[in-house]
């Protein structure tokens, strides 16, 4: 399923940034957005099923596969004001989960006002 933005920031348009599709998508839950986060979670079906996975290679699919969570992507993430945030994405094995982590918390706090 193709989910676009609503409306972008003047920020992002003032970047050049035009008809957003995001490559990972999920509505955040109550859980998600408390500010004592810090990751996001998705199930496996929602990044198997994602346009992210068309993005990258062979090896970063089977590093960001393992376990114990040793090897991850590395991301830059854009809000909707066009701010940027280094963050990891990476697979979960105890939590059957795969995480944005590292700055998720600020993403939400700042993104989100």
């Amino acid at each position: 399923m193709e989910r676009r933005f609503m409306s972008l920031s003047s920020g992002l348009q003032f970047l050049g940034v035009t008809n957003v599709i995001p490559v990972l998508a999920k509505t955040l839950t109550r859980t998600d957005s408390r500010l004592d986060q810090g990751r996001l979670q998705f199930s496996p079906r929602e990044v198997m099923e994602s346009p992210l996975m068309s993005m990258i290679t062979p090896d970063e699919r089977q590093s960001m596969q393992k376990e114990d969570n040793l090897e991850v992507l590395q991301l830059e993430v854009l809000d909707r004001h066009g701010r940027s945030y280094d963050m990891k994405f990476g697979y979960l094995g105890s939590n059957n989960a795969y995480e944005i982590q590292v700055t998720w918390a600020s993403f939400c706090h700042t993104s989100l006002n």
